[in-house]
């Protein structure tokens, strides 16, 4: 799924093919797995995910 453009995600989302959330999760885990190979700084707010996974299926 993460290969996926946003046009195409955005489809499988329409569609219920794929959730925003764990679309979500699985992003993090990328993230998460190559920062110690990336050094890279990175802030997350769960708060955040979860309003927007709210907000999704309550349908907006």
């Amino acid at each position: 799924m993460l290969e996926r453009d946003a046009t195409a995600l955005l489809a499988a989302f329409a569609s219920g093919e794929a959730d925003p959330a764990e679309v979500m999760a699985a992003t993090l885990a990328r993230i998460d797995a190559r920062e110690p190979v990336l050094n890279a700084h990175s802030a997350r707010s769960a708060t955040a995910m979860a309003e927007g996974a709210s907000r999704h299926s309550r349908g907006r």
